[in-house]
Order: C-alpha cells, then structure tokens, then sequence
C-alpha cells in the first residue's frame, strides 16, 4: 500500500498569501493536488492552516497539523511518515501544484508497484518533478530529514536506485501572484482530468 503525503505547511513567502487557498475554476490550489492524490489510500495532508482543512474536509484524507512549519519541509514529511501505518512506500506531493492529474499519478503509482524498491522520480518534458515515491525502506532516513530540502539528499546518495519516469503531462507549481494570474489565463486542460 502506498500512502499519499501532502505538503501544504508552506508559508508562501514569495506570494506573501496563502497561496493552497486561492480559488481557480471554482477549486482551490490544494483541493486539485488533493483530489489527484485521493488515487491512494491513505492520503495525509500535513499543514499549518485551518482553512486548508475546511477546504479539504470532503475529501477522503487524514489532516496532520504541522506546529512547527518554520522547520521546514522536512518537518512535514516527518509527520505524514510517522502516520502512516503499513505503508509499502511513501508519494510525496506538494500541496502548490494544481495542474497535477490523476493520470499522472496512476502512472507514478503503476511504476512504484513494479519496481517497488526502487525512488521514482517523474520527469516532465525533461524536467524533473512531484510527487515522488519513496519506498518504506528509507522511513528512517526521512524521519531524520532536516531543513526545507525535502527528500533531495537521500535521492542523491541513492542515486543508483532512482527509476526516471518520464511522462508527456505538463505539470507546475504556483510560487508567485504572477504565476497564479498566469495559471487562471492559460486554463490549463489537465486541471479536470
């Protein structure tokens, strides 16, 4: 079984808004990665912010409140491992990426089911992206992550074990109120997939 973390206690400095609230056709940014990562059983949404859980609240997820955001992404990652329980591995999404499809993570999903053993990284059009997989075999490693780097340096001195999947979808995350406006101009088509 493979559970679903989502990160979504950022403080989202270069918006300097809570950018997982602001609403795009008719959803807010965290209920699409949500609802993209509902695929999995169980999903933790690990956050700061009352009103993330009031949006996701419909959703069949567990919320994890992070009282100490300012340590960082790891942090979060953190508390979504030592919740989830009898998990195969861990897919890691960041709670900032809307454009993000079901589609994808089925194919994320399918890849770490075959090489469960194995760090799945997705690459979309060369670029390399979330969520990620991250078998169970690291929970410790990830226990013991520090700072606001995520997963990186276990990626990197485990480098011989990280499946590259690439996939055709066009994925991104919102950082900025320039991105945002940019987002609801283009009206992404993955958004409802």
């Amino acid at each position: 079984m493979i559970c679903g973390l989502v990160l979504a206690s950022g403080f989202s400095r270069r918006m300097q808004a809570n950018k997982l609230i602001q609403e795009v056709e008719g959803l807010s940014l965290i209920e699409y990665v949500v609802k993209a990562a509902c695929l999995l059983d169980p999903v933790y949404v690990i956050t700061q912010y009352q009103a993330v859980e009031d949006l996701i609240s419909g959703y069949p997820c567990k919320v994890i409140y992070n009282d100490h955001p300012e340590r960082g992404m790891s942090e979060s990652i953190k508390l979504g491992i030592k919740a989830a329980k009898d998990c195969s591995g861990y897919m890691i999404f960041l709670g900032d990426q809307p454009t993000l499809s079901r589609k994808v993570v089925e194919e994320i999903k399918k890849e770490a089911e075959r090489y469960p053993d194995k760090i799945v990284i997705p690459y979309y059009r060369n670029i390399k992206g979330h969520p990620i997989y991250i078998p169970c075999a690291f929970k410790e490693d990830l226990i013991h992550l520090e700072g606001d780097i995520g997963a990186r340096d276990i990626i990197k001195k485990n480098s011989h074990l990280v499946i590259r999947l690439d996939l055709d979808d066009e994925t991104s995350d919102i950082d900025t109120i320039e991105n945002l406006e940019e987002f609801r101009h283009n009206k992404t088509p993955c958004l409802h997939k």
